[in-house]
């Protein structure tokens, strides 16, 4: 696991809104084939590892092909800080990731034009495989968080990076 910046969650208020945007994805690698786990968003897991560290997380999934909507602006506008997640997809990878990308941009593009008393920190968490081509370019994040894989235990280990201070 890489963090490439030293900004962290830590100082962030009690009172404050953390929202944590996740892809409508299976994460590659992912077991799909069990019962028990295909009604269950596979980011839950870290939106209740950040809640152990932060009480007010509003966890808000995309559609990476329908990108970022009215509801997301909407939901961005009330937070004090937010986390984008990117992660590789079992199939199309290269799309799924673009779209990822897109919404990322989205995100920070939104966060630019709107009245924000200052800017609220953004932290984009990639997820996956860094090996191959089919990851966007995220050089335009200031905060980016890199792990190999996704899975629950990732997810404790990047909610306990994103809020350790420097």
């Amino acid at each position: 696991m890489v963090r490439s910046s030293d900004r962290s969650l830590a100082s962030l208020a009690s009172s404050s809104t953390l929202l944590l945007f996740t892809p409508a994805i299976t994460p590659a690698g992912k077991a799909t084939n069990k019962s028990a786990e295909k009604n269950i968003d596979p980011f839950e897991t870290l939106g209740r590892a950040l809640s152990r560290y932060h009480k007010r997380i509003r966890h808000v999934p995309y559609v990476p092909k329908i990108g970022f909507t009215e509801t997301h602006d909407a939901f961005l506008s009330q937070a004090d800080a937010v986390i984008v997640v990117i992660c590789e997809p079992e199939h199309a990878k290269h799309e799924c990731l673009g779209n990822q990308g897109d919404f990322a941009d989205a995100a920070l593009e939104a966060m630019d034009n709107t009245s924000f008393s200052g800017h609220p920190p953004l932290f984009l968490v990639r997820c996956g495989n860094s090996n191959g081509n089919f990851w966007p370019d995220l050089t335009q994040f200031d905060n980016v968080m890199k792990c190999n894989t996704y899975d629950p235990e990732m997810a404790k280990q990047v909610a306990r990076k994103l809020f350790e201070a420097k």
